[in-house]
């Protein structure tokens, strides 16, 4: 008779879950906090092109807030960085390294709270159409947006580039100021 022989078996293993490290995790919030924070600027455009103030003011206000917990995080996490390079000698200048570390991203903190939105705000304000006076229409020439010229007495604002009469329909102008009465002595 064969003999049987039992196959051992074994229990299931667990494999212990890995814990996050602390870089991990931060990276996780700034992955958070960074979607909030473009999710509240797209808020806050929105509410602009509804001109709705109050909503406005509370979005931007929110998208305020979640930028700055961004900026943050960011510091923890070069906090973080910083702790695990070996060794606390001086890099250079007679700065540590985590000296240093910590130094460069206040410098892209800055940056970015401060210089680039101010270079967004000046690329907007240069693409605006400027008010330019062009004096009495004149058939055939072409106005672009933002141009004024006088046409029957009364002022017409370029919205787009145009060639046409002004006080006819369609013609890419916006009445700006209406001509007045005569006065009594019919000047």
């Amino acid at each position: 008779m064969a003999k049987r022989t039992r196959k051992a078996t074994s229990a299931p293993t667990t494999q212990p879950t890995k814990q996050p490290t602390a870089l991990e995790r931060v990276d996780a919030e700034i992955a958070d906090a960074r979607a909030r924070a473009k999710a509240l600027e797209a808020d806050e455009k929105d509410a602009a092109h509804r001109l709705d103030d109050r909503r406005w003011r509370a979005a931007k206000a929110a998208g305020e807030r979640a930028w700055a917990r961004l900026d943050a995080l960011e510091v923890k996490r070069a906090a973080i960085m910083a702790g695990e390079m070996p060794g606390e000698e001086p890099a250079g200048g007679g700065l540590t390294k985590r000296e240093l570390a910590l130094a460069e991203v206040v410098m892209e903190l800055l940056l970015r709270t401060e210089v680039f939105p101010l270079e967004d705000r000046v690329k907007a304000l240069e693409s605006r159409p400027a008010l330019e006076d062009h004096g009495v229409w004149t058939e055939g020439k072409v106005y672009r947006p933002g141009n004024a010229v006088s046409h029957g007495g009364s002022l017409w604002l370029a919205q787009c580039e145009t060639s046409a009469r002004p006080d006819t329909k369609d013609s890419g102008f916006r009445l700006a100021v209406k001509k007045g009465r005569d006065g009594k002595d019919g000047r």
